[in-house]
């Protein structure tokens, strides 16, 4: 592999001229050979490896230094290959070509719709000729010298399968590559001296070709637009949009409805009325589910002009809705669309998806679910995932492409600040990874609901009795025997160094909790010892032991300057104010002010007088 990486460095221009598909950008050569040269740096520190060690090594050295759509293909096909041969000290021609069959299938899995023309059909017909030589004659020179023939006569077929490449008379740039990495193998095989550096000869001559990509023409099941919306004022406006454009496109413009659950976020309302829809709302039952059968009726009492349902999955309630699919299933048969708001994204990874479970479009949030950053009203980014019938409208660019259709951005494939980091944590967690992740979040939320139910409560458990990946805290019922209401806690959390949690959302007078995957054992027993002292306070002021004008829950915060003053005018003393727990001593994170008037500042503008000219 350290010389196939040297002869595919030293031709790699010539790929790179030839490139066509799905843009000309001439990149080709240049990403395989960077993908290539990453696992060549790591095998020259190996010192006599065995077969299954110079694979692994070679894998996770191509998967980390993979660039480009032909990278990632070449990158996946040494990935199965290293699986193939796990464990072996050396290996033989079966070996070899079943190797190679498992990189196949896994570079065919990671493509949506694979477009046959490309290195992918090079490899598994290249694989495919493999099995039957081995068959024949097991040993590895003469198999792997099947394989390159094969792998050679295969990209002379692909302008037969991809017309692009015939109407230009050239092959695939990406089958091109992969040749040269394969042939160059097969010489070393057979007793040739390595290469290093850039000295080696082109295996074939030169010929255009086309990248690795799967095609965005036709049948996609699910496709994703990389477009951003930044902008805090949007919101997800732009799924309704596009259904509208849609349903206009089939002559059913004139519907109108949108059927919005009660424990939708509060962004799926809005986004319907600002593009003009009406949006009629569907009850939830003690549990916290959607109604299934109100759901039901006002679909069909709206049959002739429904034009969507937006629905959160999980729900906002934090809980996972079991007749999602019928929903589903209900939209659909009275001409609907189904929108998923893809806000809980983080408790589907892995474990189900959009459309499996029959959206036909859903925006996801990469902060929180894929890792990007969030806060101070954005950026908030989101990719927006549609079904095959959708694609023709998703959003287009007037310069690139010709067409301002449902634009949204200068910027058409999103923002290169913010993408990487999606990137990476994706790549670096893998699909196992991944659904551990969210696999986590749902235990995390579940321990804390577990240890909340008999002081607080949990508002909604769902029809499991468990929530999904977040738990909403019952703090009404405090309020009535104690006064201390949902604010009074979560400013009461400052003095302990927490953030507060989501106040009266989704239902006025609670908590909304969601730990997430990110947090320890040891820290959500943290934020336990925290609450349940919290809840001690409380109980201390319902049963009369503390006042319920003046004390540390109305009070709270405490900054540091109040604490330290020379006056006191409370009723406790200033430990139970700034260190309730002995841990605070230690680590303690003081607020920068006391206790402001919450909402008044925003309800009564105060002007201010300045001797500025206007």
């Amino acid at each position: 592999m350290i010389s196939a990486s040297a002869c595919l460095s030293a031709q790699k221009q010539s790929v790179d001229e030839l490139n066509i598909f799905p843009v000309p950008d001439g990149d080709t050569g240049t990403n395989m050979s960077m993908t290539l040269s990453a696992a060549a740096r790591e095998l020259a520190r190996l010192k006599s490896p065995s077969v299954s060690e110079t694979a692994d090594v070679a894998s996770a050295a191509l998967l980390r230094g993979a660039r480009g759509n032909s990278g990632v293909i070449l990158s996946l096909l040494f990935r199965g290959f290293s699986r193939g041969l796990k464990g072996k000290e050396t290996a033989s021609g079966a070996d070899l070509a079943s190797a190679l069959s498992l990189g196949v299938e896994a570079a065919y899995k990671a493509v949506m719709k694979p477009t046959e023309g490309t290195i992918l059909t090079v490899a598994r017909e290249a694989a495919e000729k493999g099995r039957e030589a081995a068959a024949a004659n097991p040993d590895a020179e003469s198999v792997w010298r099947v394989v390159c023939d094969e792998a050679e006569a295969s990209l002379q077929r692909t302008p037969e399968l991809l017309p692009v490449l015939k109407k230009a008379g050239v092959v695939d740039a990406g089958g091109q590559g992969f040749c040269i990495v394969i042939r160059e193998m097969q010489r070393v095989f057979e007793g040739g001296s390595m290469m290093t550096g850039e000295t080696g000869a082109a295996s074939a001559a030169p010929q255009k070709s086309v990248s690795a990509a799967g095609s965005f023409e036709t049948e996609i099941a699910f496709t994703y637009c990389t477009e951003f919306i930044v902008a805090r004022d949007k919101g997800n406006t732009r799924e309704p949009l596009r259904l509208r454009a849609y349903l206009e496109s089939i002559g059913q413009g004139h519907r109108n409805i949108v059927l919005l659950p009660a424990s939708a976020h509060g962004t799926n309302p809005a986004s319907a009325v600002q593009c003009g829809f009406t949006t009629v709302t569907v009850k939830c039952d003690d549990k916290g589910n959607i109604d299934l059968e109100d759901f039901r009726a006002k679909a069909e009492a709206n049959k002739d002009n429904l034009a969507a349902s937006m629905i959160t999955y999980p729900s906002t309630h934090g809980i996972f809705e079991v007749d999602i699919k019928e929903m589903c299933d209900i939209v659909h048969a009275c001409g609907g669309q189904l929108y998923m708001d893809g806000a809980n994204m983080n408790a589907q990874v892995g474990l189900t998806n959009p459309g499996t479970i029959g959206a036909d479009v859903c925006h996801l949030n990469l902060h929180k679910t894929f890792s990007s950053p969030h806060g101070g009203g954005g950026p908030g980014v989101g990719p927006i995932c549609v079904a095959a019938h959708l694609v023709p409208f998703l959003p287009q660019h007037p310069i690139l492409w010709g067409s301002d259709l449902n634009t949204v951005s200068a910027a058409p494939y999103g923002s290169a600040g913010i993408l990487p980091i999606t990137y990476a944590y994706i790549r670096m967690l893998g699909t196992e990874g991944l659904e551990t992740v969210t696999k986590t979040a749902i235990l995390n939320a579940n321990y804390l609901a577990a240890k909340f139910k008999d002081t607080y409560g949990i508002v909604y458990t769902g029809a499991t009795g468990r929530v999904g990946h977040e738990l909403i805290l019952e703090c009404r019922t405090v309020k009535e025997r104690s006064g201390i209401d949902e604010g009074d806690i979560a400013k009461r959390l400052m003095d302990f160094g927490y953030h507060a949690p989501t106040l009266s959302f989704p239902v006025h007078g609670t908590l909304m909790v969601e730990p997430t995957e990110s947090e320890s054992k040891a820290e959500l027993d943290r934020f336990v010892e925290v609450l349940e002292c919290i809840w001690n306070e409380i109980k201390e002021v319902e049963e009369g032991k503390a006042s319920k004008e003046d004390n540390v829950l109305k009070n709270a915060p405490h900054p540091e300057y109040e604490v330290t003053a020379d006056e006191w005018k409370h009723e406790y003393p200033r430990s139970k104010a700034a260190f309730p727990l002995e841990w605070l001593h230690d680590s303690k994170f003081w607020v920068n002010v006391a206790r402001v008037d919450n909402a008044y500042g925003d309800r009564n503008l105060i002007p201010t007088l300045c001797a500025c000219e206007i």
